[in-house]
């Protein structure tokens, strides 16, 4: 199976195309100045399952290994609550009644385009606290990143679509074929009702078999974590910010307790990520400021590495 010969697959192929337009634009002065790197794909719910799509669909972007975290691929009818019975018909009289449609985009590009404005006044501003332009900003542009979808998505629901594509069936059925990272680890948390990760380890397990059996000196290492923890555990945010009174302030070590106490599970999530890396970073060559690919770390040399010249093409 190509990925030409499935039409089915071309909305995760334009967003996993995007995804790889963004990682390039970092990829390529990185590889400029430390040589060859290998490449990790690290993603959270639905961002897992379009890492694992990448990794399989886009042969010319290998990776050494992938962090799944709470792997989620759930249908259209149970990831999102009232589908049928509400956002449908919501769309659609919204979008097909009475010049809705140009409407609601133009509200939004209105929106988007105010909130923009007062973003850039924040930032340029000399009497803003460095809090909003170091912690709230950034929260604010991602949120408006959000806005930017919301035209596309909605305009495609009122064109007929109904279900995520792929499907979670054919998704399975490519990963069980194609998947090849030499490394993956998979984490999910125990309090997680949209976690899938358990049936996509027994799918990468299978592929790996296949492999081993046509190719007995490739191996693919698979490790399986479920730690504490829901969901939106990756979103925690540190809400705890530092003030200018920090110093005098009798409550400062009592706020500090409950920063530690808030932070403890993403900080832990951090830690295995970080462990889970080390164990297969080559070590770094003397004298060579960091940089090099090769060595005699877990991922093999020439496995997922980003090119040291310029960024490779794709499908």
């Amino acid at each position: 199976m190509t990925f030409q010969e499935c039409p089915r697959w071309v909305t995760n192929n334009t967003v996993c195309d995007g995804i790889l337009d963004r990682f390039e634009q970092a990829a390529v002065p990185l590889a400029a100045q430390y040589g060859a790197l290998p490449v990790v794909g690290i993603g959270h719910s639905c961002g897992a399952l379009l890492q694992l799509l990448i990794t399989c669909l886009f042969p010319d972007t290998p990776r050494a290994a992938n962090a799944l975290i709470s792997f989620n691929n759930k249908p259209v009818s149970e990831a999102v609550p009232g589908f049928e019975e509400l956002v449908l018909p919501l769309v659609m009289q919204v979008l097909k009644e009475g010049g809705g449609q140009s409407t609601l985009f133009s509200t939004l590009e209105m929106l988007r385009e105010t909130v923009d404005n007062l973003v850039d006044g924040v930032v340029e501003s000399r009497f803003a606290p460095a809090v909003l332009e170091n912690e709230v900003v950034p929260l604010v542009r991602q949120v408006l990143q959000i806005t930017d979808q919301l035209p596309a998505l909605l305009q495609s629901i009122a064109d007929g679509t109904r279900e995520f594509t792929p499907t979670p069936e054919e998704t399975r059925d490519v990963v069980s074929k194609m998947y090849r990272a030499r490394r993956t680890i998979m984490i999910r948390f125990e309090n997680d009702s949209l976690d899938e990760s358990e049936g996509m380890k027994d799918v990468i397990q299978e592929g790996k078999t296949l492999l081993r059996m046509r190719r007995p000196l490739v191996d693919m290492e698979l490790r399986y974590e479920i730690i504490k923890g829901n969901h939106i555990t990756p979103l925690t945010q540190n809400v705890f910010l530092k003030t200018p009174v920090d110093s005098i302030d009798p409550l400062f070590g009592v706020r500090q307790g409950m920063k530690k106490e808030f932070l403890k599970t993403v900080n832990h999530l951090g830690q295995i990520l970080v462990d889970w890396l080390e164990e297969s970073a080559p070590p770094v060559p003397p004298g060579s400021g960091g940089g090099g690919g090769g060595g005699s770390g877990g991922i093999p040399e020439g496995v997922g590495e980003m090119p040291s010249t310029e960024a490779s093409g794709r499908m």
